[in-house]
């Protein structure tokens, strides 16, 4: 900016100027200078701490101001004093904007945003009840909250386990359902909810509780579900735990109906070399318990060995079944190399349930 100064002299009826006394030139505002900030991380319920700087190189006063904080953060607009504990549920990653204003003309401001992440940690220091972990070990880590929110980890029926892509669970009118559920911050077991149906099921008692820290979180814990006499059809199974941060659902279909071998049969060693000692083991999966005949069949249509399983016991049980064979036929001599064919049989209607294809070598 310039600042002329000027000498004037009146002449009869006018106005003349003469001469220009002086100039001056006023130097323009310049910003100030934000020191460096950079990114942060803070653990849930840890303070958050550090002061702005700035310097301004016209010697004008500077007030500090921030955008996207938090509610219960504190910024000091004269001396750049920034604090902030987050709570558990601010976990995440947040964009500060952080200004540094001076009060020059123009008014002239100098910013930075900075990227604060919030992280909850199990937990260094700290040992986790039952677990078995060591005291610089971290359990879990992370900074979303979905993280926390406690998850159904395995559904086991009549032993046999259950995939989130199954659309239907084949089972008995009595089937033995297990439930493990895990969170790395808590599950609240007043916010497990199991409805059979629409209707409210009861559940047993939880076993393999985990806890952790003096307030004894629970971090993992298994219950059981006995459903009595389901009738044959469809029957839907809803599952909620939860706690104060959220929930997760699970949804199957219980199929009650007549006997069969629900996944897919299994035999092994393939191949199978018969000698003293050595079995070849068929395992399969009964919808429920039954009489069960195993004829093996050569590639000739021979039956060379009857195998049988009473109901309720291995081979004739409801949930998985190992049944062995020595590779002896009805005769008592090894069976020669070649294919031959596991047929499961249901006794008591003479039904088919599978077959396996047994491979002798």
């Amino acid at each position: 900016m310039v600042d002329l100064k000027f000498k004037l002299k009146f002449l009869w009826g006018s106005l003349v100027l003469l001469t220009i006394l002086s100039t001056s030139t006023l130097a323009a505002n310049r910003p100030p200078q934000l020191s460096p900030i950079g990114s942060k991380e803070i653990l849930v319920g840890e303070t958050l701490s550090f002061s702005l700087s700035a310097i301004d190189p016209d010697q004008d006063q500077i007030i500090f101001a921030g955008s996207g904080l938090p509610a219960n953060s504190f910024l000091n607009p004269k001396t750049g004093l920034f604090s902030w504990t987050p709570e558990i549920n601010q976990l995440g990653t947040y964009l500060f904007t952080f200004t540094a204003r001076d009060n020059g003309s123009p008014r002239l401001s100098a910013s930075e945003t900075v990227p604060v992440r919030v992280v909850y940690r199990l937990a260094q220091q700290q040992k986790a009840w039952g677990l078995g972990l060591k005291e610089t070990e971290t359990i879990a880590e992370t900074s979303s909250i979905t993280d926390l929110y406690p998850k159904i980890k395995k559904i086991e029926i009549d032993g046999r386990a259950f995939s989130p892509s199954q659309t239907v669970f084949y089972t008995s009118e009595n089937p033995k359902i297990k439930i493990q559920a895990t969170s790395p911050y808590h599950i609240d077991k007043d916010a497990i909810s199991v409805l059979l149906d629409g209707e409210k099921t009861e559940i047993s008692p939880f076993s393999d509780v985990q806890t952790f820290g003096e307030e004894k979180k629970i971090l993992s814990l298994t219950f059981m579900l006995s459903p009595k006499d389901l009738s044959l059809g469809k029957h839907i199974l809803n599952l909620e735990i939860g706690n104060e941060l959220g929930f997760s659902a699970q949804s199957l279909t219980l199929d009650v109906g007549k006997l069969r071998i629900v996944d897919k049969p299994l035999v092994f060693p393939v191949p199978f070399t018969p000698s003293p000692g050595k079995e070849l083991n068929l395992q399969y999966s009964l919808s429920k318990n039954a009489e069960i005949e195993i004829y093996i069949v050569s590639s000739s249509g021979e039956i060379v060995k009857r195998l049988s399983a009473s109901e309720g016991e291995e081979g004739g049980k409801e949930g998985l079944n190992k049944v062995g064979w020595d590779g002896k036929s009805e005769w008592g001599n090894y069976v020669g190399n070649g294919i031959y064919i596991a047929t499961i049989i249901s006794k008591a209607d003479r039904d088919v349930l599978g077959k396996i294809k047994l491979v002798i070598y």
